[in-house]
């Protein structure tokens, strides 16, 4: 058993070759991991289908198997209480009516017209946004100032808070979903009670929200359960806003890293959705997926699995395998098909695939439009201009200096 650290600061800027190197050692690997131990790691593409495809061999519940919840250890969603309307952790029929609700809800909501609106935000972000650096005013931060803003923006509206509320719900969701400082865990759990609070009281009727809201669909379809609702409310947006702004960034990182590919993206932006999605496959913002636990002792690929043995899918891994993609350590966004598993596959595929797609777009093109030549900020002090947040499971730049 291999003993394998993939939060390592210099894995997570350049993860490709580790990737590759675990996308043809076989289907099935089993590793040690920080913080959370032994596991087994679902790499080859035909087994990641099968696995994120068998509820019935896998739970995302610990409790069924008698064990601890590693979730907040592998970084999926802030260390917050387990509520009903958190996808991730259930199972069956319980999933399939959440998921059907969230799906049909997102789906009857403004999200094909958000373009302008995201395209707005974006140009406001951009043009507020200050120089973090006096000696070079050319420098910004782009994860703080944009790519972790730009989401909850967008989301903000898209739920339908009144827009008297706005400032603060912004304020509760930094504080939940990137905490700072020596009382980062009380204004944690304090914004979490305030933006649930806020949430219920939108979804029982008692704040009006616009008829296009996702609040408005999920009311319009169950009136019955405005506390699920606010759950499910709650659980879409903390779920969109990490993967999203971690889209962002690394596709912005990507990009400058490959000027080529940059260059072909200005000169014709009808790529950007295959670009997002190059994105997507190569650079991986969710590395894997929630963790499983063997749900009874069975084979699988090849393996033998104990009842409450932990499995993680690699998306990541999965994403260059040379059977899948043709040459996966190059990034083409003019590859054709552009087969990634980012998003998962099945029962547990992402449903706010569509929004990340589309606010990723628009996030890239306005800010390569903005600033053609943006570039990392140089290295004069000796620090990198890159910080990463250190999770398993996520590819996640918390700081990204650039100049323009």
């Amino acid at each position: 058993m291999s003993e394998i650290d993939y939060s390592n600061k210099d894995f997570l800027r350049h993860p490709h070759p580790l990737l590759a190197q675990s996308a043809t050692a076989g289907s099935l690997q089993q590793v040690k991991l920080p913080k959370i131990g032994r596991a087994t790691l679902i790499t080859g593409s035909d087994a990641l289908i099968d696995f994120l495809k068998s509820p019935h061999r896998f739970t995302t519940n610990p409790d069924e198997v008698g064990k601890p919840n590693i979730s907040s250890n592998a970084g999926y969603l802030p260390n917050l209480p387990t509520q009903s309307g958190n996808v991730l952790f259930q199972n069956g029929k319980d999933h399939r009516e959440l998921k059907n609700k969230l799906d049909l809800a997102l789906k009857q909501s403004g999200i094909k017209s958000i373009r302008p609106n995201v395209a707005k935000i974006a140009d406001q972000l951009l043009e507020n946004s200050v120089a973090i650096d006096k000696r070079n005013k050319n420098t910004r931060d782009i994860v703080t100032q944009f790519s972790q803003l730009l989401p909850i923006l967008v989301m903000i509206e898209l739920i339908g808070f009144p827009k008297t509320n706005a400032e603060e719900v912004l304020k509760w969701v930094l504080q939940i979903t990137y905490p700072q400082g020596l009382l980062s865990a009380h204004k944690q759990r304090s914004a979490y009670k305030n933006l649930l609070e806020l949430l219920t009281q939108i979804m029982s009727g008692s704040v009006e929200t616009p008829t296009e809201s996702l609040a408005a669909k999920l009311i319009a379809i169950d009136a019955s359960s405005p506390i699920d609702n606010a759950h499910l409310a709650f659980f879409t947006l903390m779920a969109s806003l990490a993967s999203t702004s971690d889209l962002i960034s690394l596709g912005c990182l990507t990009l400058i890293d490959h000027p080529q590919q940059l260059e072909q993206l200005q000169q014709d932006w009808t790529k950007a959705s295959s670009a997002v999605e190059e994105v997507l496959r190569y650079a991986a913002p969710t590395q894997t997926t929630s963790a499983r636990y063997a749900l009874s002792n069975f084979e699988f690929h090849g393996h033998s699995f104990k009842k409450g043995d932990l499995a993680f899918g690699f998306l990541a891994a999965s994403n260059m395998d040379p059977n899948t993609n043709e040459s996966p350590m190059d990034f083409n966004i003019s590859r054709t098909p552009i087969r990634q598993m980012s998003f998962g596959a099945g029962a547990h595929f992402c449903s706010g695939a569509q929004l990340a797609h589309i606010i990723a777009e628009v996030a890239l093109q306005r800010l390569f439009s903005t600033w053609p030549n943006l570039q990392l900020a140089n290295n004069t002090s000796g620090k990198d201009p890159i910080d990463w947040t250190i999770r398993f499971g996520t590819r996640r730049p918390s700081k990204m200096l650039v100049q323009f």
